[in-house]
């Protein structure tokens, strides 16, 4: 049902017109998303688009598999962002501050506990696992530019270290009453 699928190919055979349909598509629903929550339909998404309706099912089996297609690019460009901190000079609490203010704003974006999305519980779980590991990875890629160039030293494991601060940086940020400060100084308390 939730099987994600590449249209590349079929763009090669559509008319000029609809090759970009799928982007249109996917902006459409960034902002009918960012308006309405999940509870916006289809229908309205497509004249929003000025695209057909049955268009949207060429590229999208439901309404959960563009808010996750959503979801998806946006956790990819944090990612891709988070990439430009390996081999960078700054300072530690430079770069955690850096990656938890994206995190914050994915999470407050998207609020995946309010979401109701109609699918099947474990596979929103398996994707959310997933892109937590892809996320986990490219910290702990950070982490060990940071020793290797003597910048940091940690007495755990780097894919440790960089799980620890991915979960906590998620769960810090759905907290009003924690900040990224309040768990900085709590992480570099020494006894």
């Amino acid at each position: 049902m939730f099987e994600r699928h590449s249209y590349k190919d079929a763009n090669l055979y559509m008319p000029a017109k609809m090759r970009n349909a799928r982007e249109r598509i996917i902006k459409c629903g960034e902002a009918e998303f960012m308006k309405n929550g999940t509870s916006f339909s289809i229908s309205r998404l497509m004249a929003s688009c000025g695209v057909a309706t049955g268009t949207f099912y060429s590229y999208f089996h439901s309404k959960d598999e563009l808010i996750l297609q959503l979801v998806d690019d946006d956790w990819d460009r944090i990612i891709t962002e988070i990439d430009g901190l390996v081999g960078s000079s700054m300072p530690r609490l430079k770069k955690n501050k850096f990656i938890y203010d994206r995190i914050e704003a994915f999470v407050t974006k998207y609020r995946f506990a309010r979401m109701k999305m109609r699918g099947p519980r474990e596979y929103f779980i398996e994707h959310q696992d997933s892109a937590f590991n892809k996320m986990a990875d490219k910290v702990e890629e950070v982490i060990k530019d940071d020793i290797d160039s003597g910048r940091a030293k940690i007495n755990i494991p780097p894919a440790k270290a960089a799980r620890l601060l991915v979960g906590m940086f998620v769960l810090v940020s759905k907290d009003p009453k924690l900040n990224f400060m309040d768990m900085y100084n709590f992480i570099e308390s020494r006894e």
